[in-house]
C-alpha cells in the first residue's frame, strides 16, 4: 500500500511541476503578446505596391507637428502618357494614425516610363498626428486619364512604412 501510495505522490508532483512550468511559459507568451514584441507586422518589410503598368520604389512618410506628410516616387511604367486626376493614401488600420493625403492643385501630366515625386505641396495629408517609428499601413488610390485613349482609369496599391 505504502509503495501505491508514493508512486501516486511522484504522479501528482511529477504533474504539478509541469503545471507550473507551462503556466509561467503561458504567461510570458501572454505578457510579450500583450506589450506588441510578438506583433507579426513589425517583421514585415517595408513596401510601396501598385498595380500593374506603375511602381513606387521609394517612399517616406515623416511626422511632423501638424499634420504627417508623404514623399513618395511614383513610375508611370505604361507605353502611353497618363494625366494624374485624384492620389490619395488612406491609413486602413486601427491604430489611430489617419492618413488621408491627396493631391493639391491641377492634374499632372506623366510621359510614358517617366519617374516624378510627389511630395509637399503636391501631396498634402491630413488627420492626426503620427509618431517617429510607427508603422503605417495604407491604401493607395489613384485615377489617371490615359492620354492617348482619352479614358479614365481608376487603380489601387499598398504601402507599408515605417515613419521616420
Amino acid at each position: 500500500m505504502a509503495k501505491k501510495q508514493r508512486s501516486g505522490q511522484a504522479a501528482m508532483e511529477f504533474l504539478m511541476t509541469y503545471g507550473w512550468a507551462i503556466l509561467v511559459v503561458l504567461v510570458v507568451i501572454g505578457a510579450l503578446a500583450y506589450f506588441g514584441v510578438l506583433n507579426p507586422q513589425s517583421f514585415l518589410p517595408k513596401r510601396c505596391t501598385l498595380s500593374a503598368g506603375f511602381s513606387c520604389p521609394d517612399v517616406l512618410v515623416k511626422a511632423n507637428a501638424g499634420s504627417p506628410t508623404i514623399q513618395l516616387q511614383f513610375i508611370n511604367g505604361l507605353s502611353n502618357p497618363i494625366e494624374l486626376l485624384t492620389f490619395k493614401v488612406i491609413d486602413t488600420q486601427q491604430s489611430g494614425a489617419l492618413l488621408n493625403c491627396g493631391p493639391t492643385g491641377a492634374a499632372l501630366a506623366l510621359t510614358a516610363g517617366q519617374q516624378t515625386e510627389l511630395k509637399a505641396p503636391l501631396l498634402t495629408c491630413l488627420g492626426s498626428a503620427v509618431t517617429v517609428g510607427q508603422r503605417i499601413k495604407a491604401t493607395i488610390s489613384f485615377q489617371y486619364k490615359d492620354m492617348a485613349t482619352g479614358y479614365t482609369h481608376s487603380s489601387t496599391g499598398d504601402l507599408i512604412t515605417d515613419v521616420e
